[in-house]
């Protein structure tokens, strides 16, 4: 980042001087210099001005296995509109660039803590032969009164974002569980725009690895959805920390496949056999995965059958 800072700089020292010594006599080429350098200004205070929104916070981190973490910022509340990032700045991994920062989908932790909470309940009211057990309403009414009036005496633990990394070069190889770890989010900003993928008939969720992160919100904003996952079986720890999100989805609407590889074209083909006008796709991972969902939509669009529209969510960048 530095070495991209000083070029700038050259660059538009550079440009003065060229415009200012060669071309004086023509004049106005100074101005196009005034609006670059007001723009690249701008760009940066309203960064600064976004990170300072948002305040310095204090995430816990958690270390899930096999270089997976997962990191929750409490006490924002953002919308849950997918199709967005936000940039984290980690100042204590790295003081000498505290500059350093990220893109990384995100999740409200109130989708994960409600999903946990729903899986848990579900398993607690199934009886010996498999049927809910007959609850009092008294009691019932009682216990779900509870949480309300915790909520209003404490502080509402599932108000937060929820990132899922994984560890690589830089500031997040030295990413360990800390329960006070300083934090800055800059954000959100639109990945892509979701507006006309969220108007098909039907969605198709692709995802490799991390990339369920920005997958998730998907599976509440639409009403039709099928997701496709494949992790490695080291990833195994991301599975079962999403087990109660991944639980809400029907089974006939899911494929998690661990240790192997999600056939694209069989995927794509149950999708046209269905007989849906307009199937959205969304396919979020590593970049071999994105480029082979790419080149097996644009093969099924070609045969006209029904109408595709796709979105990639690259995370390789």
């Amino acid at each position: 980042m530095i070495t991209h800072i000083v070029l700038s700089v050259v660059l538009i020292v550079g440009c003065w001087y060229h415009a200012y010594d060669l071309y004086a006599f023509l004049g106005g080429y100074e101005d196009w210099i005034y609006a670059m350098s007001a723009v690249w200004f701008f760009d940066r205070l309203a960064r600064v001005a976004r990170v300072a929104m948002v305040g310095l916070r204090r995430a816990k981190v958690t270390e899930l296995g096999e270089g997976y973490v997962r990191i929750d910022v409490p006490g924002i509340r953002w919308g849950s509109e997918p199709g967005k990032h936000v940039y984290v700045y980690f100042l204590t991994l790295h003081p000498l660039r505290p500059w350093e920062n990220h893109p990384f989908s995100v999740l409200p932790t109130a989708l994960l803590k409600r999903s946990h909470r729903h899986s848990i309940s579900e398993s607690r009211s199934q009886s010996s032969t498999g049927r809910p057990e007959e609850k009092d309403s008294d009691v019932e009414q009682h216990n779900s009164l509870q949480p309300r009036v915790g909520a209003v005496q404490n502080s509402n633990p599932a108000v937060g974002l929820t990132l899922y990394i994984k560890k690589s070069k830089g500031a997040t190889k030295a990413l360990r569980t800390d329960d006070n770890l300083l934090t800055l989010l800059e954000g959100p900003y639109p990945s892509n725009s979701t507006k006309d993928v969220l108007r098909c008939d039907r969605l198709l969720l692709i995802g490799g690895g991390i990339g369920i992160t920005g997958l998730l919100l998907f599976v509440n904003n639409h009403w039709n959805v099928k997701l496709a996952w494949s992790v490695k079986e080291s990833a195994q720890c991301l599975v079962d920390d999403l087990n109660g999100v991944l639980s809400g989805i029907a089974l006939t609407d899911k494929d998690v496949r661990i240790g192997k590889r999600l056939d694209i074209g069989q995927l794509l083909a149950e999708e046209m056999e269905a007989g849906w006008e307009k199937v959205g796709v969304v396919v979020s991972g590593p970049g071999g995965l994105c480029d082979d969902v790419r080149a097996v939509v644009v093969a099924a669009g070609r045969l006209g059958k029904i109408e595709f529209e796709l979105e990639v969510e690259a995370y390789s960048w």
